[in-house]
């Protein structure tokens, strides 16, 4: 993968980085207009609900399931990218979003930096983000290669909304512990589609419309490429 990219420094003016989720919260989730369209198991994604343990899902949601489940599985949130799914609080960090690069080429990136599990009996200092990338519907999962990862028991991967599909091999299932060795990435199947779009229309009469139906009328100006 790209590897971990550090959220910059807050600027004087403008948004990027945004503070998506401040300090000191526990079981927040929070929504966020996305820069692009973003395609995601057959679907083009606006927008997506970030929350503060570890998980992101496209679309709009409320849930703030801190308990986290093996992977694929019916029980909500579905349609998830979780890099690090566990019970956690942003602590003294903060959830944070910012885009890199330019059109058709752009990164939206996902960052929960410098965060802690929840549990008083570890002191954690967790970074680790999701980016998303234009155009190719790339899926990444990166891991600051410094911190504490010692109080952990997460899922990592990704599901489609349907709760039957994931990938992310071994670490999705719900009992991973320790600094994660690997970043991942999720490239989704190409298909190439190429034709033109028809349509049916029923045939007029001097009574109204006939019983009859014309079929195989090609669409004006549609290709399918």
């Amino acid at each position: 993968t790209g590897g971990y990219v550090e959220p910059p420094a807050p600027p004087a003016t403008g948004t990027d980085p945004a503070v998506l989720i401040a300090a000191a919260q526990d079981d927040q989730t929070k929504s966020v207009d996305l820069p692009f369209e973003f395609p995601f198991f057959g679907r083009l994604a606006t927008k997506v609900s970030v929350c503060s343990n570890g998980w992101l899902a496209f679309g709009t949601t409320t849930a703030t399931e801190s308990s986290n489940a093996s992977l694929p599985t019916a029980t909500a949130p579905n349609g998830i990218v979780a890099p690090l799914w566990d019970d956690l609080t942003t602590g003294t960090g903060a959830v944070k979003t910012f885009t890199t690069g330019t059109t058709p080429n752009r990164v939206f990136i996902v960052a929960w930096h410098h965060v802690d599990t929840f549990s008083a009996l570890s002191n954690d200092d967790l970074s680790f983000e999701v980016k998303l990338h234009e155009t190719t519907g790339v899926i990444e999962l990166a891991y600051a290669s410094l911190g504490s990862w010692s109080g952990l028991s997460y899922t990592a991967g990704i599901e489609d909304p349907s709760g039957t599909i994931a990938f992310g091999a071994g670490n999705t299932g719900n009992g991973n512990s320790g600094q994660p060795v690997f970043d991942w990435r999720f490239t989704p199947k190409a298909v190439a589609v190429s034709g033109t779009l028809l349509r049916d229309r029923p045939v007029a009469a001097t009574t109204g419309l006939g019983v009859t139906t014309e079929t195989g009328l090609p669409v004006a100006a549609i290709d399918l490429d």
